[in-house]
C-alpha cells in the first residue's frame, strides 16, 4: 500500500511539473509570450466577427436608405440588426446604423454613442473604454451611389466587449483587467503614445497590424499564479497521502473483522483510529489551499463529522462484538456494594453524557454564529456545494454525537453483567438521570454562555432512546436490503430531528444578534453615514480622478458634440468609481459641458425634475447643500454637491453629485425593482439559503404610523414597546400576532425604526 501511494504521488508530481511547463513555460518571458498570443488571438477573433456582421448589414442598403422617412423600413432595419446581433452575447455586443449626419437610425444590443470623427473614417477599428470593460469597435461607411461627392449614405458601427468579465481597474485612465488562461493582464486603450518596450508589456494588434491596445503582464501576478499552482500541487500530493491512509485503514479494518484474539483486536482497532486521525490532520493542511471565508465552515465540518461518525461506528461495533464474544461473563452478585458501584457507574456515565451534549450545544451555537448560511433552510434549492456540505456535515455530526452518547451510556454494561429486572432498570435510569441533572446544573453555574435547557434535555432523551436501541439491537442479517437502508436512514435522520430544537434556538438567537448589532445600527446611522462618509468619500474619489489627459473629467465633458443627446455611460463611469456605487446609494451624477449643456447623467433610482443648464461652481471647492423638495412631491432628503471641471485653470465644464436618504439602499434589504438589484455589487448574495435574508424592516414615525416597510408585514407598536424606546437605545421585544422577534431602535432624527427577524 505504501509503495502504491508513493508511485501515485510521483506520477502526480510529474504530471504537475509537465502541466506547469505547458501552461506557464520555463520562464516569465515564455509565459508573457503565450499571454501575448492568446490576447492577440482573442482580439483578432472579435475583429473578424465584427467585420462579418458589418458586411451582412451593409447589404440592406434599401432598408437603410428608407429608414429615415418610412416607419415600416425602420422596423425592418431594427429586425435586421436584431438578427445580426449575437443572441448569446449576453449584453456584451451591439450594432448601430447612423445616417449621413451622424444621427442613429436603428440599433440592437448594448450600444454606446460614438464621436462623429470616428463615424467619418471608413474601415476604422479601435478599442474604446467603457463602464463594463474594454470594447472593440469597427466602423464601416456606406457611400451614397446617387451622390458620390456628398455625405455618405450611412455609417455602421459594430461593437463588442473583448471579454465579458473584464473588470475596471478603479480609475478613469482607460485601464482594465483582462483574464486569460495564465494570468490576468492589464489592458489600456491605445491613444497614439509610444509603445512600451518592457519585456512584460506588448502591443495588441489587429490582423492588419494596427495597434488597438497596450497590455502588460505583471511579474508579481505571474509569481502569484505559479505559487498558487504549487500550492494546488501540494494539495494533490496530500490528497494522495489521504487516500493511501484511508485504503490502509480499510485493510486494517478487514483484519480487525477477522480478529479472534484480544491483543490483535486491540492493535487493529488502534491502527484504524491512527490512520483516520492522520488522514484528518493531513486534510487540514491540504484544505488550507482551497479554504476561503465562504468554504471554511464546510471544510471544517465535513472531515470532523466523518471522523466522529467513524469513531462512533467503531465503538458500536466493539459493543456488539463484546456482547457475543466468548467466554461470556458471569452474572454479578448485586449486594449492597455491587448495587452502589453500579449506581455510581451510571451516575458517571450520565455526567459524561451531560458534558458531551453540553459541549456539543456550545459547538452548535458557535456554528450558528459563524455561518453566513441559513442552517434551517433544508431545501436542496439553490444547489450550492458549500451549503450542502455544511448541511451534510451537521447531519453526520448530529448522528455521531447522539449515537456516541448512547455508547457512553452503555459503557457500564461492558464492566458488569447483571440480570434484567425492573428494580435494576429503575436504578439505572435514576442514577443516570441524577448524574445528568447534577452536571447540567453545575455547568449552568460555571459557564457564562448558557445554552437553552429544553434542547439539551431533548438531546439527552434521544441519547437514552439510542442507548436502549443499542442494548436491544439485533443484526439485520435476515432483513431485506430496503429494510437495512431504512434503518441506516433512520439512524441518520432521527438524531437530526432530536437536535432541531437546538438548531432553531441558536439560529433565532444568532439572527436576533445580527439584527441588534448590524442591521438596526445600519438603519439608524444611515443619515449620518450619508452626510459624513458616503458623499464626502465619493467626492474625494472624484477629486482623485485624472483632471487632464486621456480619460479625465475634462475629456469626458469636452469630447461630446454640442448637439449630441445626453448619455448615461460617461456619468456612470464616474459614478462607478465612488462609494455611491459600492453601497448602492440612491444617487445621481451629472456632467455639464463648457456652455452648461448636460452632457451625461446617470441616476440610481433618483428621479429627474427637468434638466436646466448649469455653469456654476469653482475649480477647487465643492458647493454642498441640501436640496429643497419640489412642490407636490413626497418629502425627501437629498444632498447636492457641485464644482467646476477645469483644465489648466480654465473652466471647461461642471459636475453635480446628488445622494438621497433612501431606506431601500440598506444592504440587508432586497428591493422589488430588478433595475435596483442590478446595481448591487458583483459579489451579491443569493435570495435564499443565506442567513439573514428573511429579515424585514419597518420605519415608524412618532405617531407610530409606518413610514417605510421592506416587506408585507407591519407590526403594531403597543404602548409597552413604545414607552421603552429611547433615543440611540436598542430594545428587543416580541410583537405582533405571529410572535415575531423584533429589535427596535429609536432615533431623534428619523423616528422609530423597527427591524424584525421573521
Amino acid at each position: 500500500m505504501a509503495v502504491a501511494g508513493a508511485v501515485t504521488a510521483l506520477l502526480v508530481a510529474a504530471g504537475a511539473w509537465w502541466y506547469e511547463r505547458a501552461r506557464f513555460g520555463a520562464t516569465d518571458e515564455v509565459a508573457t509570450a503565450r499571454v501575448r498570443t492568446e490576447v492577440n488571438r482573442r482580439f483578432a477573433q472579435t475583429a473578424q466577427s465584427l467585420g462579418a456582421r458589418l458586411a451582412r448589414v451593409s447589404l440592406a442598403r434599401e432598408a437603410i436608405r428608407s429608414a429615415a422617412r418610412d416607419t415600416a423600413a425602420a422596423d425592418r432595419l431594427f429586425r435586421i440588426l436584431d438578427d445580426e446581433n449575437p443572441s448569446d452575447a449576453g449584453g456584451s455586443a451591439g450594432i448601430t446604423v447612423y445616417d449621413g449626419s451622424g444621427a442613429p437610425l436603428a440599433w440592437a444590443g448594448n450600444v454606446t454613442d460614438l464621436a462623429r470623427d470616428r463615424l467619418a473614417a471608413p474601415g476604422v477599428l479601435f478599442a474604446a473604454p467603457g463602464a463594463p470593460g474594454l470594447r472593440l469597435v469597427r466602423v464601416e461607411v456606406l457611400p451614397d451611389p446617387d451622390h458620390p461627392s456628398g455625405p455618405p449614405l450611412a455609417s455602421i458601427a459594430a461593437e463588442q466587449l473583448v471579454e465579458g468579465t473584464a473588470i475596471g481597474s478603479g480609475s478613469l485612465a482607460d485601464t482594465f483587467t483582462l483574464p486569460t488562461s495564465i494570468v490576468d493582464v492589464v489592458v489600456r486603450a491605445h491613444h497614439g503614445q509610444a509603445e512600451a518596450e518592457s519585456s512584460h508589456a506588448f502591443a495588441v494588434r489587429s490582423p492588419d497590424g494596427q495597434v488597438l491596445a497596450e497590455a502588460e503582464v505583471s511579474p508579481a501576478r505571474l509569481a502569484e499564479a505559479r505559487q498558487r499552482f504549487h500550492a494546488l500541487t501540494r494539495a494533490w500530493l496530500l490528497a494522495v497521502l489521504i487516500g493511501t491512509l484511508l485504503l490502509a485503514a480499510g485493510l486494517i479494518l478487514e483484519l480487525r473483522r477477522h480478529a479472534t484474539r484480544g491483543p490483535v483486536f486491540f492493535l487493529t482497532t488502534s491502527g484504524v483510529l491512527a490512520c483516520l486521525l492522520a488522514a484528518r490532520l493531513v486534510f487540514s493542511t491540504a484544505a488550507a489551499v482551497l479554504q476561503s471565508p465562504s468554504t471554511a465552515l464546510a471544510l471544517e465540518l465535513i472531515p470532523n463529522a466523518l471522523l466522529v461518525a467513524a469513531v462512533v461506528w467503531l465503538a458500536l461495533d466493539t459493543l456488539e462484538r463484546q456482547r457475543v464474544a466468548a467466554p461470556r461473563r458471569r452474572l454479578a452478585l448485586l449486594n449492597t456494594a455491587g448495587a452502589t458501584r453500579l449506581a455510581l457507574a451510571y451516575v458517571g456515565t450520565g455526567a459524561l453524557t451531560a458534558g458531551i451534549l453540553w459541549e456539543y450545544e456550545r459547538i452548535l451555537e458557535s456554528v450558528s454564529a459563524r455561518s453566513t448560511l441559513d442552517l434551517l433552510h433544508f431545501s436542496l434549492h439553490p444547489v450550492d456545494a458549500t451549503r450542502l456540505g455544511v448541511a451534510f456535515g451537521l447531519l453526520l455530526l448530529h448522528a455521531g454525537v447522539i449515537w456516541g452518547a448512547a455508547v457512553v451510556l452503555r459503557v457500564p454494561s461492558l464492566l458488569w453483567r447483571v440480570p434484567r429486572s425492573a428494580p435494576l432498570g429503575a436504578l439505572t435510569v435514576v442514577s443516570c438521570s441524577a448524574g445528568f441533572v447534577a452536571t447540567i446544573l453545575a455547568l449552568r453555574q460555571a459557564t457564562a454562555t448558557i445554552p437553552p435547557l429544553l434542547p439539551v434535555v431533548t438531546a439527552a432523551a434521544a441519547s437514552g432512546a439510542a442507548a436502549l436501541l443499542v442494548a436491544r439491537a439485533r443484526p439485520l442479517r435476515r432483513a431485506s436490503q430496503a429494510a437495512r437502508l431504512g434503518a441506516w436512514l433512520a439512524a441518520l435522520l432521527l438524531p437530526a430531528l432530536a437536535l432541531y430544537p437546538s438548531m432553531n434556538a441558536f439560529a433565532a438567537a444568532a439572527k436576533e444578534q445580527l439584527v441588534a448589532t448590524e442591521f438596526a445600527p445600519q438603519a439608524v446611522r444611515q443619515r449620518e453615514d450619508l452626510q459624513t462618509r458616503r458623499l464626502p468619500h465619493s467626492l474625494e474619489s472624484i477629486d482623485a480622478l485624472p483632471q487632464e489627459g486621456p480619460g479625465s473629467l475634462a475629456e469626458l465633458v469636452t469630447s461630446s458634440a454640442d448637439q449630441a443627446t445626453p448619455t448615461t455611460d460617461r456619468a456612470f463611469l464616474v459614478w462607478s468609481q465612488t462609494e455611491l456605487a459600492g453601497f448602492r446609494t440612491t444617487s445621481a451624477v451629472e456632467l455639464y459641458g463648457p456652455n452648461g449643456r448636460l452632457v451625461s447623467r446617470f441616476a440610481l433610482n433618483l428621479p429627474e425634475y427637468g434638466s436646466t443648464p448649469y455653469e456654476g461652481g469653482t475649480c477647487g471647492d465643492w458647493e454642498l447643500y441640501e436640496e429643497v423638495t419640489p412642490p407636490g412631491s413626497a418629502p425627501r432628503y437629498v444632498l447636492r454637491a457641485s464644482r467646476a471641471i477645469c483644465q489648466q485653470r480654465r473652466r471647461v465644464g461642471a459636475i453635480v453629485v446628488r445622494a438621497m436618504l433612501d431606506y431601500r439602499a440598506l444592504p440587508f434589504i432586497s428591493t422589488q425593482s430588478p433595475y435596483y438589484e442590478s446595481m448591487r455589487p458583483s459579489q451579491r448574495l443569493p435570495s435564499e439559503g443565506v442567513f439573514g435574508r428573511d429579515v424585514e424592516f419597518a420605519l415608524y414615525g412618532w405617531s407610530r404610523v409606518p413610514i417605510y416597510t421592506s416587506g408585507t408585514s407591519v407590526w403594531p407598536l403597543n404602548d409597552s414597546v413604545f414607552d421603552r424606546t429611547r433615543p440611540s437605545a436598542s430594545i428587543s421585544s416580541t410583537i405582533g400576532a405571529a410572535s415575531t422577534r423584533s429589535a427596535t431602535h429609536a432615533s431623534r432624527h428619523s423616528g422609530i425604526s423597527s427591524t424584525s427577524a421573521s
